[in-house]
């Protein structure tokens, strides 16, 4: 009898794990599925979301989730009552197809990219902004900075973002986890992870939508928090083993496990970007032969045409293989059972 309970205990523990068991190399975590929208739409619109400040020094932290292809994003500052009109305001950055910027930029390159935690240095002290990044998985500690540029005033009340369209097409950014606080880090004026409980004005921010060129106040621009989307999300080994399942919220970035160590390679990253997720996903590490001069493409493990899809003859879900095998253990296991309890009766 003893050997009986041990081997249906193996059973069971088997079923679980295949059947969507947590256990600890598959461990489920749900994410913040909340967001915060900025958007402008029609000709010239502008909408900024700002705070009011004491002396023109804060920083501001948030992570970028998405970004439209169209239209311009970024920071702005300066005097609350010059806000609205391009002409008259006095500092500010706003990236995309080109650069419009009351700034004269060396380097036109659009540094504000999706997937990304940014913090934005307003220092009127010193007469600089200064704009760093980071994967939005990252530590602090992995800051660098890519932009400083000089300011324009001595003194500012306000400290925002901005999207900003010149034509019919719209501007939207997609941030989480804003942040905002005098440079010392010791005082904060904002902080906002748009969670259900959030709303838009959190911190004493404000939303702007003007016209661009005029500075009349316009209907075309937003911002809101809305609930996304959840998109399950799973790290497999190239064993099969799931590495950790969770679910990420649309437009988010999925924090990855530690990949597998491979005798005689050396780990390269995963077969698609953590960044942007807006479907279900599942990710494989990929490797390289270490100390390689060859040119041919990393060791990939193939992927069904679909994944998270099963293919003809196997279990659903990712990872179909990993099913299969699974099930033919249990069957094994099974029929180990009905032998032993046929001569537990003889």
């Amino acid at each position: 009898m003893k050997k009986i309970l041990i081997l249906a205990a193996l059973c069971s523990a088997l079923i679980v794990s295949v059947f969507g068991g947590t256990t600890a190399s598959a461990a489920t975590a749900k994410e913040d599925d909340y967001n915060a929208y900025i958007v402008a739409t029609g000709v010239e619109c502008l909408t900024e979301y700002y705070t009011q400040i004491g002396d023109g020094n804060a920083t501001v932290t948030f992570d970028l989730q998405w970004r439209s292809e169209s239209g311009y994003f970024g920071v702005v500052a300066g005097d609350s009552k010059k806000l609205g009109k391009l002409s008259e305001m006095t500092d500010y950055m706003l990236f995309g197809d080109g650069v419009v910027s009351s700034k004269t930029l060396d380097n036109k390159t659009d540094i504000f990219e999706a997937g990304y935690t940014y913090r934005v240095k307003f220092d009127a002290k010193n007469g600089a902004w200064t704009v760093d990044k980071k994967g939005i998985c990252e530590s602090a500690d992995y800051f660098a900075n890519v932009l400083t540029v000089a300011n324009s005033f001595t003194s500012s009340n306000t400290v925002g973002l901005a999207c900003y369209t010149q034509d019919e097409k719209s501007a939207t950014a997609v941030i989480d986890n804003l942040v905002i606080t005098n440079n010392s880090g010791k005082y904060e004026y904002v902080r906002n992870i748009f969670s259900g409980l959030s709303t838009i004005k959190d911190g004493s921010m404000k939303t702007l939508a003007t016209n661009a060129l005029s500075g009349e106040k316009s209907t075309l621009g937003k911002t809101y928090i809305q609930k996304s989307w959840l998109c399950n999300v799973r790290f497999i080994a190239e064993n099969g083993e799931i590495l950790s399942s969770r679910k990420v919220a649309g437009y988010g970035t999925a924090s990855a496990p530690a990949a597998p160590a491979k005798e005689g390679y050396t780990f390269k990253g995963w077969n698609k970007s953590l960044t942007g997720i807006i479907t279900d996903s599942v990710f494989y590490p990929i490797y390289e032969i270490k100390n390689s001069s060859s040119t041919d493409s990393p060791d990939v493990p193939e992927l069904p045409d679909k994944p998270g899809e099963p293919e003809k003859g196997k279990g659903k879900g990712c990872g179909g293989s990993v099913v299969s095998a699974s099930l033919l253990s249990v069957a094994a296991l099974a029929a180990a059972v009905a032998v032993i309890w046929r001569e537990r009766r003889k």
